[in-house]
């Protein structure tokens, strides 16, 4: 969808026609995917058909938190932001900061 402001945009024209509808990050990160819980949850459970974890499917772990499988069942962080500490050594060194 191209983030989460284009996606909660078509989240709320479905809620308003009626559609239901998965909310999931395809191919992303543990950061990917906690920002879709977050959305999916924020979504009235009549219109949530249901989301996916793909990070389970990662062999490298980009954060510490956010929205883990447990017990097939995910929950969005219950912390301030997204809740999730990324792994710079990981990802590296960012290419630029926005404050």
């Amino acid at each position: 969808m191209g983030g989460l402001t284009k996606a909660k945009r078509i989240r709320d024209f479905c809620v308003e026609t009626g559609i239901r509808m998965n909310i999931e990050e395809t191919g992303g990160s543990v950061i990917a995917d906690t920002g879709a819980v977050h959305l999916a949850q924020a979504t009235p459970q009549t219109h949530l058909r249901a989301t996916w974890l793909c990070h389970d499917m990662l062999t490298v772990d980009t954060a510490t938190g956010g929205a883990r499988n447990q017990g097939g069942k995910t929950y969005a962080p219950e912390v301030p932001g997204l809740g999730v500490e990324p792994n710079i050594d990981v990802l590296g060194e960012a290419i630029a900061v926005y404050e």
